[in-house]
């Protein structure tokens, strides 16, 4: 079993505190596309501090793209052996980063053991809870349709997932209320969030 820590990475000392204090074999870093001047400093000093002994990986990701960032992280996470444990660190970066990489943690929660943040000015760790993005088979079902956007009508939608039209307005108000699709003039279409829970 080795000890996996997935990070979002700006600078460096978040990093290396959460490896100091969990002792990691694997060290996965969310850099930047383009990340510029500072983060290429941080990943130098990090890979020059632990290099040697840490295992690291760096993978870049856009930086306002939190769908894709969390389609990036799921990825991450799913790559893992499931003897791993492994720790998240949402302290450094772009907060669209941390949302990305928190959102896939919230899709994968049996694979992570723990997700931490570093208080900048104390150097304190503090542990995020671990929630869930699960929705229902028929609610999952309904998602995917919308976002294939075959459909024209709530009666086409029922027909094409086999959910009685009832059931099926009940399952969309219930989309509706977790923003994970909207209603526009053009009728349901799926949000960024929707996306990410198909992850």
């Amino acid at each position: 079993m080795a000890k996996v820590l997935i990070a979002t990475v700006f600078g460096h000392q978040p990093v290396m505190r959460t490896v100091a204090k969990y002792g990691v074999d694997k060290l996965i870093l969310l850099a930047d596309a383009g990340g510029g001047n500072i983060q290429a400093e941080a990943l130098s000093k990090i890979k020059e501090a632990i290099g040697d002994v840490v295992q690291i990986e760096v993978h870049q990701t856009e930086i306002y793209d939190i769908p894709e960032v969390a389609r990036k992280c799921v990825e991450l996470l799913d790559k893992q052996s499931d003897k791993d444990e492994i720790i998240v660190n949402v302290s450094s970066g772009r907060k669209t980063k941390m949302v990305g990489l928190l959102f896939a943690c919230y899709l994968r929660p049996e694979l992570v053991s723990r997700i931490v943040y570093v208080i900048e000015e104390t150097n304190e760790i503090i542990t995020f809870p671990k929630m869930s993005f699960r929705i229902g088979e028929n609610q999952r079902v309904a998602l995917e349709e919308i976002e294939k956007k075959e459909f024209k009508t709530v009666q086409d939608l029922a027909k094409r997932t086999g959910i009685s039209r009832p059931m099926l307005y009940r399952h969309l108000e219930e989309l509706l209320k977790m923003d994970l699709i909207e209603k526009t003039e053009k009728g349901y279409e799926i949000t960024d969030a929707g996306r990410i829970v198909l992850l």
